[in-house]
Formats: structure tokens, C-alpha cells, sequence
């Protein structure tokens, strides 16, 4: 048997990306079997066997390997007992491959190889086992090739090693199981850059035994959707792709178990493993789950016996929220350049995920093969497909190009060196990326998104400059893109590019988003857009990390950030059976949160209770609401509030509830750390709600009787009139307490009353609750209105603890005012003598701290102290602040 070039390719192909296991099974699969279909024992004398070497095993002589190969039967090593089949390199490559007739294929069945290897003195040689399929004349079939992992190492194990290889269901032209036993020098088997001086090492008197290399025939085992991407939409076929056959009848049986993403079991089904020669897929329809994520596994039993298993994880959605096309251009995925699917998955995926930008990687930063014209022309499509559907299209330079990759060592350059030196390193690739796409990306990014992105700021400048010269040949004003972290403070000065991508990580605090965007868009860029990752699956548990993922994003989408990029929303998993392509439930949040939201214009920030945050994004005359409350305990809670013609609330899953009604008419929702979004909202009614407010909203802590308004600032579209009731916390008393309304759109009315407080009234913010009845649309309302109780120019903190046995309370205030001020304080705990401590010339920007200290605080944990001020030489102001004991 003569072999080619394009073997060794395919091998060394096969090496990369689908290496079988060892020492162990795989991960999907647990063979009970013993289903034999060869042994090779290599115990062949009794059987007429009197040559050297096995039969049907023939040296390969590919270029690179010797004529002459070290191969014979050893008759004093074996695993369970001699013989054993010895390979010697003497230097050199050795490959043996058997082709002979006892592999014969057979229908419906899948195969793993079993083999054991002992490698002898391989230091820098390594020792493995190959697999493929040959036709009818003894052809491989390239593209069937797999490995297992090396064996060898001066760290490696000495004895014998158990390796294991799987073939999924042979192609109709195979007819043979083929194998080849390998010694490899480093050249050949480390596939990994090696430094440009590098001499590389081979072993001389050195090799390997193999042995009891045992080939299983499995049932043919196969598990999909009819959707690229594993993701199924509400119009397209929602269902499971199943085979399950066998070219022997004992009695195997298969079992599906589907598990939601928190793992509890939703389905379990029992199969049938036919035996037909042609065997059409069984459907098994899912359209009966709920939306979400679920990870479907087969098993093939014999008994209780586990004989062969695959699973899949696969997104079933919602209905999508829009019924024509919505522009979610505001939204954006992040396509890894190591971690990409086919082309067709792809723009499956993205269409499916709702967004309308994305970014592409262009060049790596990783040592590929280059694509074939295949490959390229599928490329191609999907950039096509794309611009067609909408998609703002962001061309990335992750690092330097594979080509240059591939050539430069362990320590590639970083990309900034590289566009820094002579554009004649590097122009040539450049061209080959924008030249095709000059007209369909919209923007080119220097460097990735994250933590990972550009730093050095001059370096930055000097590369984006001689970038922008470059492609100035292929379009006439590049625009230019690069990432910073939101957490570091803004360069001095502009970046030289057109858009910045702020890498906004789980420690910015979300109140901070605007202003801290605001920072960046007083630079001059012409976009501003974020990064946000999801946090680690591994460090948090499932729903609080994707509730505040999803709050993260919708506070960012609502600070008026141009688009909202994040990290491709699937994975590629290699396994025993090939590549799988699956969806992540950060897939699912995403698709909702752009289907709703999609191009709204963000637009008031509603005030609904204590710890509840609520959006509002405007789309014509309705509005859609983000709500979540921080503070709900796990299994969340009921809050009622008045939204109109509202009918649903949709949560991150695109699962829609029908809200019910309280006996004033409000709209109950379910509330918990996870966002609900409801639409169908009267734009008016939140108009009408946001614009009321009290003033002044903050008072001077000790005042007995303040004038206050009740304002109407109105630009809703409808003219309002009713009725308004107060409800202030007690002992407070308003007057009065009821009135009447009548507001015009864009007008602002004030309603005067006055609030007498008590004396000793504790500092902080406390709620007004104007409860609204309107006349014409009877809808029912309650408002809160804060009243904020402090010093003016004067801030107050205080802290308790428990030191040892003792109550330990601090008291500080600072002075922002421009006086000098007098304050005596006090603290009282409750059983315990009250104590004094005097705050005296406190001059204008200075800090005080008093201490109090309570002995034997063991029987205080819970209790409330009250610490106060009262402003000294006769002064008006006083303060009281309540603690509670930790």
C-alpha cells in the first residue's frame, strides 16, 4: 500500500482537532460492549504466521520516512502476554498501517478502538495510533482520519498505556477499518511554533510496543435538530433528530432524558434500536418546552448497562416579541476567532440572536492553516448575507495574521509591534482583508475587545497611523476602531480613531455608566460603545449571574451607549463524534432583551418603591419597562402598580405571564433580581407619572414645620385631571392631605402644602406616597415622592460594631460649609446610659470622629442605636441617625 503527501496533511490535521483519549474513556462515552469485530493480539505463530512481522501490517513510506522501517513481533514483551508488535525510530519517522480484510465495515455501526502502548525510551519521539476508513480499493478516506494522544515524554508514563479512538458511522463508499502505529521524531509531532534558532531533538535507540489493539462495533448513534446552531425558533421546526441502529439484535434499547438548565429532568423517553439497512431519523417533537436551555441525552443500554451516549444542548425560543423586523443595531456579538463554526451556523446563529452588529475577526492572532477556496468562498457568503439582513459589520484585528503567526515562534509579536514596523511586513495581508470588504465593513478594529486590548498609547497611535495610510489605497476615509477598560481613567487626549469600546467588567458600579460615558464621548470619538462580559460560570451560580449580566446591559442600553457588544453566545465542543455547535443561555437573555428592546429611545427613569429599578424605553406613543427589585428575597415578590393597557410581563427567557389586577385595577408583577420587561404601556401614563414631584425635596434636620409643592412638570400628550391623596410615614401630618388637579400637556402646575415633622426626626430619605385617582381614565396611581432629612453643608455618618464585648459607635461629621460649626453628640442604646461627646470647632473642610463605647453588648445584636447632634450655643439645627447593631 502506497500512501501520498496528503496524508501526512490529514494526519497531522487530525492531530490538531481530533485527538482520541487516553488512559480513560471519553467523555461521552461509557462502552460496555464487547462487540468485537477484530483482535489484534498479535499471537499469530499457531496461527501459520512465520514472518517478522503482523499480518497485513506494511511499512508507510511517505517522504520523510526511511525505505527501511523497524517492525517485527516481540516475543518477550506484552501487555497481558508476548507477543507484542515493536516499532523501532532509530532516528527516524516509523508509521506501519494495517489494511487487511478482517475490518470489514458494518452497516449502521460506529467504532472504537481500543490499543495499549509502551513507549521505550522516547524522550523526544512520541508513539500513537491512528484510524480511518478505506474504500473498496484500499484508498483512505482523508477526511475519516482521527488520533489518539501521544504517548512518551520524559515525564510521560513507562508502562502501558491504554488508548482509545472513536469512528462515527462510516461513509457508504468505506469498506475497511484502517490503522497506522506511529513513532514520530519532534519535527513532525509537535505541531507547535518553535523558536526560530530551535534544533530540534530525535531519539536513535528508542521505540514502542503495541498490543491488544481491539476494535468494538457500536451502534450508530446520532443526535441533532434541524437547526444550524441547535437553536429553535417558535415558525421553524421544533424537534430532536434522532438515529438509533444497529447491525445486530440483542436487545439494545436507547433512552432520551432532557434537562432544563437548572438540571431538572423534563422528559424521558424510551427508543427502539432498529436494525433496517437504511434507517430514516426518528423526530421527537419539543414544542410542548418551555423556552430556554436544555441538554438532551441519549443513551444505548444493554440492560443497565451503558453501551454508548451522546448529548446536546439546544435553545427552544420564545415567539419573538416583534412582528416585523426590529433594528437591534444597539446590540452586538463578539465572534472569537477561536471558537468559530461553519459558515451557514454562523449566520444562522447571529439571525436568530436578534442583534444587527457584530464584529468578525479578520486577522487571528493564531497560527492557522490557511482557508480553503471552500472555505473562502463560504466566508465570503456570510459577509454577503449579512450586510443584506442589516448587520453593522466591525472587522477585527485581533493580532498578527496566521501566515505571520505561523512563521514567528513561541513569541509571536504582539499586533501594536507589528503595525508599528514596515507596512511592507505586513500591507500584503491587510489588503487581502480589506480589499474584498471595503464596501461592507463599517468599522476595523486594532486590537481585541476586553482586558486584552490595546494599553500603550503612543504605541497605539503610531500603529493606527500607519493602518489608516495602508487602507487609505482600498477605501477613502478608514474608519477606525480600538477597546480601552472602562476602569481606567481616559488618555488626556483623543485616541486616533473614530470609535472606542469600553470594556465595562462586573466591579463598575452601574450608577456610574453614564457619567463615565459621558467622560469618553466629551473626547470628540464619534461612537462610544461597551463591552460587557457575563461573569464566570464556574465562580457563580446560574440565575444571579445572568440577572446581572442582563441588569448590566439594560443600565448601560439605557445610559444611551451606541451599541452593546458581548462575547460570542455559543461554543464549539469537539467530541469522540465530531463538532457540536451549541448555544449558551447567555444566547437566550440576549435574543430577549434585542427583540424587545431592539432600537427603542431610552427615556425616563420611574420611581416605583424602595430597591426596585424600572427604565422606560419609548417606541411611538407606548412604553416598555425594565423592571427588577435587588432587595426580592429568592423566590421573588408581588408588587402592584398602575400601567395602563398593559396586559404581560416577559422575562429573560421571552417566557410571557398575563399580569392580573389588584382591586384598585393596578397590574400585579413578579419581581426578583432577574429584569421583567412589559410593554404595551400609554406613553402618557408614565409621562404623567414621572412628572410628579415635591419641592423642595431636602430639609434641614430639626425643622418642625417646612412649605412644600407638589409639582406637576407635564409633557405627556393628554390633558389629566383628578384627585390626590398624601400619605406621609407617621407622626409626620401634611395639610392638607387631599386635593384636586387639573394639568394641560407641556405644563407645569404646583399644588402648595405644608409638612409639620417631629423634632427629633431620624435623618435620611423618607416617601411621600401622592396617591393619584384620574378622573378620566379611572386608573388608580401611587407615587412616591422623597424627602430627603439632613444637615445643609454638613455630612453625618455613622457605624457600629462589636469589639470583643463591647459596642463600639463611631460618629463623624465633616464640614462643608464655610463657617466654622459647634455640635454636641450623643448616642443612647436601649438598657444602657446615654453618652456625650462634643464636636467643637470644626473649621470648613475638616472631620471629626467621636467614639462611643457600650461594655458587655452581648445581648445587643439587632437592637437600634440612636446617635444624634444638636448644634451648640443655642443653634436650631439637630440630627438624629438610627444604627443597627451588627
Amino acid at each position: 500500500m502506497t500512501t501520498t503527501v496528503r496524508t501526512i496533511v490529514c494526519l497531522a490535521w487530525a492531530m490538531s482537532i481530533c485527538p482520541g483519549t487516553l488512559g480513560g474513556t471519553s467523555d461521552e462515552t461509557e462502552p460496555a460492549s464487547a462487540r468485537v469485530v477484530h483482535r489484534f493480539d498479535f499471537d499469530e505463530r499457531a496461527a501459520g504466521n512465520l514472518e517478522d512481522i503482523p499480518r497485513y501490517w506494511l511499512p508507510l513510506r511517505p517522504p520523510g520516512f526511511p525505505r527501511f522501517a523497524v517492525g517485527e513481533f516481540d516475543f518477550e514483551v506484552g501487555r497481558a502476554a508476548p507477543p507484542s508488535f515493536y516499532l523501532g525510530c532509530n532516528g527516524r519517522q516509523v508509521a506501519y498501517q494495517y489494511n487487511g480484510p478482517e475490518t470489514r465495515v458494518r452497516a449502521n455501526s460506529a467504532y472504537r478502538i481500543e490499543a495499549f502502548v509502551r513507549p521505550d525510551r522516547l524522550v523526544s519521539a512520541r508513539a500513537c495510533l491512528s484510524a480511518h476508513f478505506l474504500d473498496k480499493h484500499g484508498r483512505i478516506l482523508l477526511d475519516t482520519m482521527v488520533r489518539s494522544q501521544h504517548v512518551g515524554g520524559a515525564s510521560g508514563p513507562s508502562g502501558w498505556s491504554r488508548l482509545e479512538l472513536y469512528l462515527p458511522a462510516a461513509p457508504k463508499e468505506a469498506a475497511r477499518v484502517g490503522l497506522v502505529a506511529w513513532i514520530l521524531q519532534e519535527p513532525l509531532w509537535d505541531t507547535a511554533a518553535l523558536p526560530k534558532w530551535h534544533i530540534p531533538r530525535v531519539d536513535v535507540q528508542a521505540g514502542a510496543w503495541f498490543d491488544d489493539i481491539t476494535i468494538h462495533a457500536l451502534p450508530q448513534v446520532e443526535l441533532g435538530t434541524s437547526a444550524p446552531g441547535n437553536v429553535l425558533t417558535a415558525d421553524g421546526p421544533q424537534e430532536l433528530r434522532i438515529v438509533l441502529a444497529d447491525n445486530e439484535s440483542e436487545g439494545l434499547t436507547g433512552l432520551l432524558k432532557i434537562r432544563a438548565a437548572d438540571g431538572d429532568l423534563v422528559e424521558r423517553r424510551s427508543l427502539v434500536v432498529v436494525t433496517e439497512e437504511h434507517v430514516e431519523p426518528t423526530v421527537i417533537p419539543v414544542d410542548h418546552l418551555d423556552p430556554g436551555l436544555y441538554v438532551a441525552q441519549l443513551q444505548v443500554l444493554s440492560g443497565d448497562t451503558e453501551v454508548i451516549s451522546r448529548s446536546l444542548a439546544f435553545a427552544r425560543l420564545a415567539p419573538s416579541y416583534r412582528v416585523g423586523d426590529g433594528n437591534a443595531r444597539p446590540f452586538g456579538v463578539v465572534v472569537e476567532p477561536g471558537s468559530r463554526s461553519d459558515s451557514e451556523t454562523e449566520l444562522n446563529l447571529l439571525q436568530r440572536q436578534t442583534v444587527r452588529s457584530v464584529k468578525l475577526p479578520v486577522w487571528t492572532g493564531l497560527a492557522q492553516d490557511p482557508p480553503t477556496p471552500a472555505q473562502r468562498r463560504a466566508a465570503d457568503h456570510l459577509i454577503q448575507e449579512l450586510v443584506r439582513e442589516g448587520f453593522a459589520l466591525t472587522g477585527v484585528f485581533y493580532g498578527s495574521p496566521s501566515a505571520i503567526m505561523r512563521n514567528a515562534g513561541p513569541y509571536p509579536r504582539p499586533l501594536l509591534d507589528l503595525l508599528s514596523d514596515k507596512p511592507s511586513l505586513w500591507q500584503e495581508h491587510m489588503a487581502a482583508v480589506v480589499a474584498p470588504n471595503a464596501g461592507t465593513f463599517r468599522w476595523w478594529q486594532v486590537g481585541p475587545d476586553g482586558p486584552d486590548g490595546p494599553v500603550n498609547t503612543e504605541k497605539l497611535s503610531t500603529a493606527v497611523g500607519r493602518l489608516r495610510e495602508a487602507m487609505s489605497r482600498f477605501i477613502t476615509v478608514p474608519q477606525l476602531s480600538t477597546s480601552a477598560a472602562m476602569s481606567v481613567e481616559p488618555a488626556s487626549e483623543k485616541l486616533p480613531v473614530e470609535q472606542i469600546t469600553l470594556a465595562a467588567g462586573a466591579e463598575i458600579p452601574p450608577g456610574w455608566l453614564a457619567s463615565q460615558l459621558a467622560r469618553f464621548a466629551e473626547q470628540g470619538y464619534d461612537r462610544v460603545s461597551l463591552y460587557i462580559e457575563p461573569l464566570s460560570a464556574q465562580e457563580y451560580r446560574r440565575v444571579p449571574r445572568l440577572a446581572d449580566w442582563a441588569r448590566r446591559i439594560l443600565t448601560a442600553r439605557f445610559a444611551g451607549v451606541d451599541t452593546i457588544f458581548v462575547p460570542q453566545t455559543w461554543h464549539v465542543r469537539d467530541t469522540a463524534f465530531g463538532r457540536v455547535t451549541e448555544p449558551t443561555e447567555e444566547f437566550i437573555v440576549l435574543r430577549t432583551i434585542a427583540d424587545v428592546i431592539a432600537d427603542t429611545i431610552p427615556a425616563q427613569h420611574v420611581r416605583l418603591g424602595s430597591g426596585i429599578e424600572c427604565f422606560a424605553f419609548r417606541e411611538g406613543d407606548s412604553v416598555i419597562l425594565a423592571v427588577w427589585d435587588a432587595q426580592a428575597p429568592p423566590e421573588g415578590r408581588k408588587f402592584p402598580v398602575q400601567l395602563g393597557q398593559a396586559q404581560r410581563q416577559i422575562d429573560l427567557w421571552g417566557r410571557s405571564t398575563r399580569l392580573h389586577h389588584d382591586e384598585h385595577g393596578r397590574q400585579i408583577l413578579h419581581l426578583s433580581s432577574a429584569p421583567i420587561f412589559v410593554d404595551g404601556i400609554e406613553r402618557w401614563l408614565i409621562d404623567l407619572r414621572t412628572s410628579l414631584n415635591i419641592r423642595p425635596d431636602k430639609i434641614e434636620s430639626g425643622t418642625e414645620l417646612a412649605h412644600h409643592q407638589v409639582e406637576f412638570a407635564y409633557y405627556g400628550s393628554k390633558p389629566v385631571s383628578g384627585d390626590v391623596f398624601l400619605d406621609a410615614p407617621e407622626p409626620w401630618e401634611v395639610s392638607p392631605r387631599a386635593l384636586s388637579f387639573a394639568i394641560m400637556p407641556q405644563r407645569t402646575e404646583t399644588l402648595p402644602i405644608q409638612v409639620r415633622y417631629p423634632h427629633n426626626e431620624v435623618a435620611g430619605v423618607r416617601d411621600v406616597v401622592a396617591k393619584l385617582s384620574l378622573s378620566s381614565d379611572d386608573y388608580y396611581l401611587e407615587v412616591p415622592l422623597s424627602i430627603e432629612i439632613g444637615l445643609e453643608a454638613v455630612e453625618v455618618s455613622g457605624l457600629a460594631v462589636i469589639e470583643g464585648t463591647d459596642l463600639v459607635v463611631r460618629h463623624t461629621l465633616t464640614n462643608r460649609s464655610d463657617e466654622v460649626i459647634h455640635f454636641r453628640g450623643a448616642a443612647q442604646v436601649s438598657g444602657r446610659q446615654r453618652q456625650y461627646r462634643p464636636f467643637s470647632n470644626l473649621q470648613p473642610g475638616d472631620t471629626q470622629t467621636a467614639v462611643y463605647r457600650f461594655a458587655n453588648a452581648q445581648n445587643l445584636a439587632g437592637s437600634t442605636v440612636r446617635v444624634g447632634l444638636r448644634e451648640m450655643n443655642d443653634g436650631p439645627r439637630t440630627h438624629t441617625l438610627e444604627l443597627t447593631v451588627p
